[in-house]
């Protein structure tokens, strides 16, 4: 359960807010267009101003500037910064209706490029630095989007500047999201990047276009159009496996989903890029859209969009293909508002890590995988209930690194929501002989096996982890460096000679299929890559990657071995004792663990019980289990049938029927009242 942090009470509505990666700061906006950003640390307002009419408080600092810069108004002594900023706003329009704001900073970069990288490629490689976006290097703005225009406030000087209507072809702006990998087909990019100097921002706009302009000069670059005309709700920029680019997801007020890939050809090709992929989504408008871990294993890379309407539906496509691979219908009772994902790593893991606001005021976690939902908080008696009977939650953003962190737009104010102590990963490591074991083949060890684990496996095995995926536990055995051939010159020089081949191979592929070095460059990367896989020497321990003295090692899985199947999808605690003999696998949600011992050739399953905790002795066979002293209760109870539910607790499946068979259980493991002890166990061979 999430529990209360920070809260910043309003007067009115907070329709939207945002939270800064590495800043304690939060963007709120009302809908009475009162924007706020507040420092949660300190209970700070860092900057505020109201806008929506003529009297925003911006153009009337404007106006100040423009009247001393005319010799009129001598008492008033003006900002050197407002003389600066009169040319970016060359008239005194009304802002209109607030519709998105959006931090806009080197670190929100960084920020995005990671999670992207890991969400799609895993932790294996090294995502773009953000170095290479050099017109945000030392500054900190806010986008607003706004019904009449959309502005960028400096936090810094406070100066404000305009993007001109002009750009936006007279249009309504309602929306907007960073593109910063541009592919090649940018000019001006960094070398040796694919992150574009200056980063572009596509705004949706009331008219179903998608506009792309550059930041800063705001000149437009493309127009992403589609045969919808009705305004663009929201807009996401996902990243492909396997693409140097971004490709921009937009989401129609009338239910409908657009794809497009903006910078997947040359700029010089036309202003206009039709739409790649259009689907009818939801049956009325969508309020979010995102990119999710579906799967429970390291080897399974897909991905689904996950998009959510006020229909009440949550739909999981094929990320590219936009093929719908799934269907859950939400409580008719408590309508969404909005859902985010928390990006939790590129295993799911068991978290239910998708978050969905209710205008119950109630936050429901969802598992993208299952469907499965449980109550993530209510807010009802957390924070005021303002002017209505429960408070309702219209906006749902999770930190962009603090994963435990989420903020919350509520009608009573800004409320900062935090996860209990982060709980471990489902994983351990046994224990090494030594630490070049996990690099190179060992001699054995002089005298009698330590274990039976490491007199079965051998001393030359490399790094051997236990993991819980799903509802299986696996061990996985992994090595780095080039194994026992690492010195043979020979196959080094194979090894090179295939690199160079391919490399040679992919120069000429791509003078035949395009003129742009740039994607020439990339073919020979990717082909080096893809080459030197197997080549250790190309990826030492203690190799600088990327300049910033970052070591990266390449690891290479081995084997991977069954420990247990059918257990619960739940999220596990791995202990193992001291010499990797035998390993504790908890479930604490469900008072359940189990002890499994290497054999000669499988694992085997040796204890069981019903207990939260499990530890071993530091140098013995001998752990201490937190275990329940009378019959534990069940993991699930059904809720009281007075009729069929789909509840706030239950999820119906692809046909929207079955709400009340799946969806109708909740979680109370940890409200029976049940005695516990502590009790310490020995094992003896495969005994307890």
């Amino acid at each position: 359960m999430l529990s209360l942090k920070a809260f910043l009470p309003t007067s009115e509505k907070v329709g939207q807010v945002e939270l800064h990666p590495t800043q304690p700061w939060i963007a709120a906006a009302t809908k009475a267009d009162f924007v706020c950003v507040w420092d949660w640390r300190s209970e700070q307002v860092v900057c505020e101003f109201q806008l929506g009419g003529p009297e925003d408080e911006l153009l009337q600092d404007v106006d100040i500037g423009r009247q001393a810069a005319a010799g009129h108004g001598a008492p008033f002594q003006a900002n050197p910064s407002l003389m600066q900023q009169t040319a970016g706003l060359p008239s005194r329009t009304a802002t209109g209706k607030v519709r998105d704001i959006k931090f806009l900073d080197a670190d929100v970069a960084q920020a995005q490029l990671a999670s992207q990288h890991y969400l799609v490629n895993g932790s294996g490689s090294v995502p773009q630095s953000a170095e290479g976006a050099t017109w945000l290097a030392g500054k900190r703005f806010l986008l607003v989007v706004c019904e009449n225009k959309a502005l960028l406030l400096d936090l810094v000087t406070r100066k404000a500047t305009e993007v001109p209507r002009a750009a936006l072809d007279g249009k309504a702006p309602t929306c907007c999201c960073l593109l910063l990998l541009g592919g090649g087909a940018v000019p001006g990019g960094t070398p040796g990047s694919l992150v574009m100097r200056r980063p572009a921002v596509a705004f949706g706009c009331a008219d179903g276009v998608v506009r792309v302009l550059q930041a800063g000069t705001w000149t437009p670059m493309l127009r992403l159009v589609s045969g919808h005309k009705s305004a663009i709700s929201r807009v996401q920029s996902v990243l492909m496996r396997g693409a140097t680019w971004e490709t921009v997801i937009a989401g129609h007020s009338y239910g409908s989903l657009c794809a497009w890939e903006p910078f997947s050809r040359n700029l010089g090709a036309g202003p206009d890029m039709p739409v790649r992929q259009d689907v009818k989504a939801h049956d009325k408008e969508v309020v979010a859209v995102m990119l999710a871990c579906v799967g429970e294993d390291s080897d399974n890379l897909r991905r689904s969009l996950l998009t959510v309407g006020i229909d009440n539906k949550l739909m999981a496509w094929d990320a590219s293909s936009l093929q719908e691979t799934n269907k859950y219908k939400l409580d008719a009772k408590a309508q969404t508002t909005h859902a985010a994902v928390i990006q939790r790593g590129f295993v799911a893991n068991g978290r239910h890590s998708l978050l969905i606001g209710t205008e119950v005021g109630v936050l429901l976690s969802m598992h993208a995988a299952s469907g499965s939902t449980r109550l993530a908080a209510n807010l009802a008696g957390l924070i005021p209930a303002g002017a209505k009977k429960l408070p309702k939650i219209y906006w749902v953003a999770p930190h962009p690194l603090q994963t435990h962190l989420v903020a919350v737009g509520t009608n009573s104010g800004a409320v900062l929501l935090a996860f209990p102590a982060s709980e471990p990963m489902p994983l351990a490591a046994l224990p090494l002989l030594s630490p070049a074991q996990a690099h190179r083949q060992l001699p054995p060890p002089p005298g009698p096996p330590r274990g039976p684990l490491l007199s079965s496996v051998g001393c030359g095995s490399g790094a051997t982890f236990v993991i819980a995926l799903g509802d299986a536990v696996h061990c996985v055995n992994c090595v780095t460096g080039g194994g026992g051939d690492s010195g043979d010159g020979a196959t080094r020089a194979n090894r090179q000679a295939q690199t160079a081949a391919a490399v040679a191979a992919a120069m000429a592929r791509a003078r035949t299929t395009s003129s742009n070095l740039d994607d020439a460059l990339g073919a020979m990367t990717e082909a080096t890559t893809t080459a030197a896989d197997g080549d250790a020497s190309t990826s030492r321990p203690g190799d600088a990657v990327g300049g910033g003295g970052l070591s990266w090692v390449r690891t290479r899985v081995m084997s991977r071995t069954p420990v247990a199947k059918d257990r619960p999808a739940q999220h596990a605690v791995v202990v193992p004792s001291f010499d990797g003999a035998y390993c504790a696998v908890v479930w604490p949600q469900l008072r359940r663990y189990s002890i499994f011992c290497k054999g000669a050739s499988a694992w085997d399953e040796i204890s069981a019980g019903h207990g939260t905790s499990v530890a071993w002795h530091a140098t013995q066979h001998v752990f201490a289990v937190v275990e329940d002293a009378s019959p534990a209760a069940p993991a699930a109870a059904p809720l009281p049938a007075a009729k069929p539910r789909k509840g706030i607790l239950g999820m119906g499946g692809k046909d929207g029927k079955e709400g009340s068979a799946r969806g109708g259980f909740e979680l109370r493991g940890s409200s029976f009242d049940v005695a516990t002890v502590v009790k310490i166990k020995q094992v003896s061979g495969r005994a307890v």
